[in-house]
């Protein structure tokens, strides 16, 4: 299995506070470890990046543990993983509160493995049922805001949530806004009026029929659009367990999602 330095940084915490809790009575442990939990981690991890369902496991010779054991395993831990994630993003926060410029978009997954309630026909995808994860992200290519629903719900319905989350993390204030740069699924005057109110501009270009334009400072947040998509190929060709939903409870596919932007926040922080 190839070793990544950020993941490893990542492990190192998580077994910590792993163990930190089996001190404190906290964590249920059963029988004796036969296997590490730094094997385990490394198993999870391969999952992750390389996609595929935990049954196939079984299927690898040098993986020593079955496929099931870790699925359960990696069920058992997510609040673990839940409550790292959420203390890195909060680090992260701390470190880049000068950062204004966000960016909105959406990306569509095909959804394998059922979860009816995630899974409707979309446009990407003719003739299969797919999940839509709607994000916003920050300039380092970063998840600040991320939401999942089926393929069929509209960008612009999400929008509200996203952004409400955003004030949430960063509370902009008057001389201190936040720009949310989104495409042409994003246009909404009403929206964009309201959230004004809240310290956040929305910025996205204008339909031809409309009689209005952006300013140069917009146009050349406008120019930056890209970052969103960099963001989604970055996720799904380094994690490719991101790209097809094979999870049948959401939460561990949100946890995935997670897990990935986590270490890429450590891989940003490291860098910088």
């Amino acid at each position: 299995m190839v070793k990544n330095v950020y993941f490893e940084i990542y492990k190192k915490q998580f077994i910590k506070m792993v163990n930190d809790d089996k001190n404190k009575h906290l964590y249920k442990g059963g029988r004796p470890r036969k296997i590490s939990i730094d094997y385990y981690l490394d198993v999870i991890y391969f999952v992750i990046t390389n996609g595929g369902c935990w049954k196939k496991l079984d299927l690898l010779p040098d993986i020593k543990i079955r496929g099931d054991s870790i699925r359960k395993q990696f069920v058992r831990w997510r609040p673990y993983f839940n409550k790292l994630n959420a203390t890195i993003s909060e680090y992260y926060k701390v470190k880049t509160a000068h950062l204004t410029d966000t960016f909105i978009d959406s990306t569509d997954v095909i959804n394998s493995n059922g979860l009816k309630r995630f899974a409707k026909y979309g446009q990407k995808f003719k003739g299969k049922r797919a999940t839509r994860i709607h994000t916003i992200v920050d300039s380092n290519q970063i998840i600040l805001s991320c939401v999942i629903t089926p393929a069929s719900i509209n960008d612009g319905k999400i929008t509200p949530i996203l952004i409400n989350r955003l004030i949430k993390i960063y509370k902009p204030t008057y001389h201190n806004p936040i720009y949310v740069v989104g495409d042409k699924g994003y246009i909404n005057n009403g929206l964009k009026i309201q959230f004004k109110k809240r310290n956040i501009i929305l910025v996205y270009p204008y339909r031809k029929n409309q009689k209005m334009s952006n300013t140069y400072k917009n146009k050349k947040k406008l120019n930056k659009r890209h970052i969103v998509e960099n963001t989604y190929s970055k996720l799904k060709r380094g994690y490719k367990r991101i790209n097809n939903l094979y999870d049948r409870d959401i939460k561990n596919y949100k946890t995935t999602i997670e897990i990935a932007n986590s270490i890429n926040i450590i891989e940003k922080l490291l860098k910088n």
